[in-house]
């Protein structure tokens, strides 16, 4: 099956204008339940909490998709919706490993001499991680609309090159090209902004 750009735009406008939803949802579950899958376990999630996440994910996508205001892409707005449902899981599996009871003998009962503790970050510390991120965030918001979609889906989505070209119907030398001049744009503009 086709699943170029224009095929999941196409797809959405006939889901969004109420013809044949189950058919043209099953279109785009088809090209993207594959795609969701390999992106929850390039984040560490097991095989099988990767196909229940994907199957989460595309459930809230049906649900959700009559009223999708296309401020992104739809490949944006997908993957949005799946990191959401990854960070739900990082989060219930950290509880659940917080609960669970160690059977091995605690190390820092059987040392004598503990070493202090890490506080963590100072507040000063915490404001100025703060400001660069707003600083990148600016910085981003300047770049041509192609380098900085390549740029957000290989950097904070974690797409390879061919799978942002896939997304984007454009050549894996084209995302190479785009995400290079992103990084030296970015790079520039930091530079230039201190």
């Amino acid at each position: 099956m086709d699943c170029s750009a224009q095929t999941i735009e196409r797809a959405v406008d006939r889901f969004q204008g109420g013809s044949d939803r189950e058919d043209t949802f099953r279109a785009l579950f088809f090209c993207y339940d594959p795609v969701l899958r390999r992106l929850f376990q390039r984040r560490g999630v097991p095989p099988e909490d990767s196909y229940d996440l994907a199957q989460k994910t595309l459930f809230q996508v049906y649900k959700s998709l009559a009223e999708f205001r296309r401020e992104s892409s739809f490949h944006t707005w997908i993957h949005r919706i799946a990191l959401n449902f990854h960070h739900r899981w990082k989060a219930r599996v950290s509880r659940q490993r917080s609960r669970e009871v160690s059977l091995e003998p605690d190390p820092s009962q059987t040392q004598h001499h503990s070493e202090p503790e890490d506080p963590g970050p100072s507040p000063c510390d915490e404001m100025v991680t703060r400001e660069r991120q707003r600083k990148l965030r600016l910085c981003l918001d300047e770049l041509p609309a192609r380098q900085r979609q390549c740029f957000v889906l290989n950097t904070y989505h974690g797409l390879s090159y061919r799978e942002i070209a896939t997304a984007m119907q454009i050549q894996v030398g084209t995302v190479g090209a785009a995400l290079s001049q992103a990084r030296a744009n970015l790079a520039r503009s930091l530079e230039e902004t201190g």
